[in-house]
């Protein structure tokens, strides 16, 4: 047997660019697992889940998560903190919130750190005034809403928009039209992420069993195209349905139910990423892969940064032009929501030519060193107009609730 390998000259970042979150469900580990669920195994599924490049979040739990290992998780490359998931603005909360606030500075992790005000919700009146109480007490923090599009109710209030991909809401949906709101609130400052759930329906894509695999894949093909940089979903193991008290009518010793929280509708795997064990799925192997894609992207993007910034950048005029062609996704692989590819070999051949393209930039540039520059440069830009952002956020609430607003000097020492 002859085998040939080419391994292309480059990695994803060990950092990620891509955030991810939802919530995990701890207590579900302990009740399948019972007497085994000790610290080991809890590392296992740790491990599981940041090397799927997912971050063990418990978004509606009003504590700080991930609840263990915090700083491995940084360490490993995890860029989402929440220092609450349901956020409710009580006295009791603030008090504890302050403290995991200077955990999280401690860490260096402030950059990463939002709390979660609302889902899905149009209570708008309230969702500002939570929105106000984060950035007056809690500066530097990102406030992040579930459900909503950039919406003239909440200008000026929320740090992180999260809406479904799609679907019929006119409240939590982002329609296809629509779309001009995600650079619009990524020139201000703020992060555009989307998520699906029960919802969006078929041909949406979607990540449950009934939904064809290449759209757990393909959605992340999607998420780039369109600029979104993040991807939020609701549960990663909905297992109540297959737990008894009584072993015999618990799995393995019966069948599996994989109607997650929508139950009675078509949606089998829904907020059921990965089984007990843990075991994967092979949905959750493709949104890795997926992810990966997104990442991949990413350094292709840098790539032509990094030869921008090259003496003579003219002449790489022709490799970048076909650089920016891959970077806009091709509309035989996207064309918009509910319009992508079902070819498995068109979607891996296209991967592919994104390996190889990014290949031929690193060889251009002479190493992969440029291309972490023009990366680190990304992100100082990024950060640098998030900051400026939410010290104006910060400015403006402490002025409404009558609070000593922090000089700038204490500002920037935040950081």
């Amino acid at each position: 047997l002859a085998l040939e390998v080419s391994v292309w000259p480059y990695a994803i970042p060990r950092r990620w660019n891509f955030h991810t979150m939802g919530q995990f469900i701890w207590e579900n580990v302990g009740r399948f697992h019972g007497q085994e669920a000790n610290e080991e195994l809890y590392q296992r599924y740790y491990d599981f889940l940041l090397e799927h490049r997912f971050s063990p979040i418990e978004q509606y739990r009003r504590n700080l998560s991930p609840r263990m290992k915090l700083e491995e998780c940084l360490r490993r490359g995890m860029n989402t903190v929440y220092l609450s998931g349901n956020f409710n603005a009580t006295a009791a909360e603030m008090e504890q919130l302050k403290k995991d606030y200077e955990t999280v500075k401690r860490l260096g992790a402030l950059d990463y750190a939002l709390i979660y005000i609302g889902d899905e919700t149009d209570k708008w009146d309230e969702m500002r005034q939570r929105a106000g109480l984060i950035h007056a007490h809690l500066p530097g923090v990102m406030v992040m809403i579930g459900g909503s599009v950039p919406r003239p109710e909440l200008l000026g209030h929320i740090d992180i928009y999260d809406p479904q991909v799609g679907g019929r809401s006119k409240v939590y949906s982002l329609q296809q039209e629509d779309t001009r709101l995600i650079a619009e609130s990524q020139q201000r400052g703020e992060e555009f992420y989307w998520y699906v759930a029960a919802g969006p329906e078929y041909p949406h894509p979607n990540v449950q069993v009934e939904h064809p695999l290449i759209a757990s894949r393909v959605l992340f093909w999607m998420t780039w195209k369109y600029g979104v940089t993040g991807f939020e979903y609701y549960c990663y193991n909905i297992w109540e349905r297959n737990y008894s008290r009584d072993p015999a009518r618990r799995y393995p010793n019966v069948r599996w139910q994989a109607d997650g929280w929508s139950r009675g509708w078509p949606t089998n795997g829904d907020g059921m990423l990965f089984y007990p064990g843990p075991i994967s799925s092979l949905r959750f192997e493709a949104i890795r892969d997926g992810i990966e894609d997104w990442e991949s992207h990413q350094v292709l993007s840098d790539g032509v940064e990094a030869l921008r910034r090259r003496e003579n950048p003219g002449r790489d005029a022709a490799l970048i032009a076909r650089a920016e062609a891959m970077l806009k996704v091709r509309d035989e692989i996207v064309a918009g929501f509910n319009k992508y590819t079902f070819d498995p070999g068109r979607l891996l051949a296209e991967r592919q030519a994104l390996g190889d393209l990014i290949t031929e930039v690193v060889r251009v540039l002479g190493n992969a060193d440029e291309l972490e520059k023009a990366a680190a440069a990304r992100i100082g830009r990024q950060a640098a107009l998030r900051r400026a952002m939410l010290r104006e956020r910060h400015v403006q609430a402490c002025r409404i609730l009558n609070v000593e607003p922090l000089s700038q000097a204490a500002w920037n020492a935040l950081w």
